[in-house]
């Protein structure tokens, strides 16, 4: 309903601002930290930072361009056909949310991410077996090598490991 008839979408203003404003305090904060200890939390949340401020113009967009409602109706009709993934309820969400903190908090970030991220590919974006081992395998290689192999900085291990 919301962006589709000119009005922004409340649920998703509210949720990215919130994000958004996170990832800037905990940015600030990083600040703060020694050169090795804040290169990690700096990395992310400026991506967060980035992604959420560029989330937060494509929200908005609707209502500064009122043209752009009847462009997004369109392009959003042509999405579908073209099988894009289905949407995420906001109970949705914070599934999704919540099984990638939980698993982190318990087993790590080196376990949790990867399997997160196979399941997501996998439920969520229906790619196939194949897709979702080259792009896991891929992503914790990167994700090891960056922070493990050439910076050395050590990667949470969870509270079962």
């Amino acid at each position: 309903m919301g962006e589709s008839q000119g009005r922004i979408d409340t649920q998703k203003l509210a949720m990215t601002l919130a994000v958004t404003l996170i990832a800037g305090v905990m940015l600030w904060q990083a600040g703060d930290f020694p050169d090795r200890v804040a290169l990690f939390p700096i990395a992310i949340t400026t991506i967060i930072l980035v992604l959420g401020i560029a989330d937060l113009l494509r929200i908005l967009r609707p209502a500064v361009m009122p043209g752009a409602a009847a462009r997004a109706v369109s392009t959003d009709g042509m999405a579908q056909e073209a099988g894009a993934p289905r949407a995420t309820s906001m109970a949705g969400a914070i599934a999704w949310f919540l099984g990638l903190i939980i698993p982190t908090l318990l087993v790590g970030f080196l376990i949790a991410v990867p399997v997160y991220m196979a399941l997501s590919l996998r439920l969520q974006g229906k790619h196939s077996w194949r897709t979702v081992a080259i792009s896991v395998v891929a992503v914790w290689s990167v994700i090891y090598f960056i922070f493990v192999g050439l910076l050395n900085l050590p990667l949470y291990d969870g509270l079962l490991l």
